[in-house]
């Protein structure tokens, strides 16, 4: 029997069909029915207990690709407990007052966990360079990598995702041991493993926000791919301090 509601369920086997395939397409493959049945529980979890859902505006090319599924599961997010925003609240594109979010964050202990780590590491110092404002005002960033590839077991076989998942989630806490102490935030980058992190930090009650593809450009470092999503922005936004990371 699957956790949760069952309707909830069958929508969220709908809605994430399209992610599954490019998961199974570009990072690992989720191969059994019971290994699916473990994913779409995490999620339907994560959904059941989260305090805020950030969610596609019903205005935006996202929402309308799935958009029946989309309503169904904005209808039953409403009934609960949980305070619904739309996703691009975080979006370094939207101010409040007249600043960015990340100006609004202070004295606080991040965890990072991105692909360009290294990157971050020399641009967290040099962030009123980056912004010619202050972001992340006193704030103490540790960073982590994300998850890349699967790796094999002890026979020489694939690793299982919820296998592998569990895994790399251990690591964080026996790589960072001490560092994790008194962590206030953790920022997600863009990783299919997402909601295994985010369960995995919700059982230390540790606020965890799945930022996406947009996390990098936090930290001043942009691809040419976010370079062509995010033109504008960038063309006024970006100065000689930021870093074109290659991917």
């Amino acid at each position: 029997n699957r956790d949760g509601d069952e309707y909830l369920t069958k929508l969220n086997e709908a809605h994430i069909g399209d992610s599954l395939r490019k998961i199974n397409s570009d990072i690992f493959s989720i191969d059994t029915f019971k290994e699916l049945q473990l994913y779409i529980t995490l999620i339907i979890k994560q959904i059941q207990e989260s305090t805020v859902m950030l969610f596609p505006s019903p205005m935006t090319d996202d929402f309308r690709e799935s958009a029946k599924e989309n309503f169904s599961i904005l209808k039953l997010l409403k009934k609960s407990n949980n305070s619904v925003l739309a996703d691009d609240c975080l979006s370094l594109t939207n101010k409040y007052d007249n600043k960015m979010w990340i100006e609004l964050v202070k004295n606080k202990k991040i965890l990072v966990i991105s692909e360009n780590v290294e990157e971050i590491e020399k641009q967290k110092n040099n962030l009123e360079n980056i912004w010619g404002s202050k972001v992340f005002e006193n704030c103490e960033i540790i960073t982590f990598e994300v998850p890349k590839n699967i790796g094999m077991d002890a026979s020489g076989n694939k690793m299982k995702v919820v296998d592998y998942s569990q895994k790399y989630v251990n690591s964080i806490g026996e790589t960072l041991k001490n560092e994790l102490r008194n962590v206030d935030m953790v920022l997600l980058g863009n990783t299919p493993f997402s909601w295994f992190i985010i369960y995995y930090f919700s059982q230390f009650k540790i606020t965890t926000i799945d930022v996406g593809e947009e996390l990098d450009m936090y930290f001043g470092l942009y691809s040419n791919e976010l370079l062509e999503k995010y033109k504008e922005f960038l063309s006024v936004t970006r100065n000689k301090e930021w870093i074109n990371v290659i991917c």
